[in-house]
């Protein structure tokens, strides 16, 4: 079980550390959001899509942490 004050601590963290990207998926998308709901991690999967466009054309510019 996880206490209180841990519960806290991770909140606090979580809005003070992370950043949310919402996207909205309309009709005429809807091969898009098939594809996407194929992968089980789909942030990761959407990630290194990015992580790939910018090694493609930002060269030198992006370092993966």
């Amino acid at each position: 079980m996880i206490s209180e004050a841990s519960k806290r601590a991770k909140a606090k963290y979580a809005k003070e550390k992370t950043k949310r990207v919402v996207v909205a998926f309309y009709p005429p998308d809807a091969k898009i959001l098939a594809w996407v709901n194929q992968h089980p991690n789909k942030a990761g999967y959407i990630k290194d899509l990015i992580r790939q466009d910018l090694a493609k054309h930002a060269e030198g510019v992006f370092q993966r942490p």
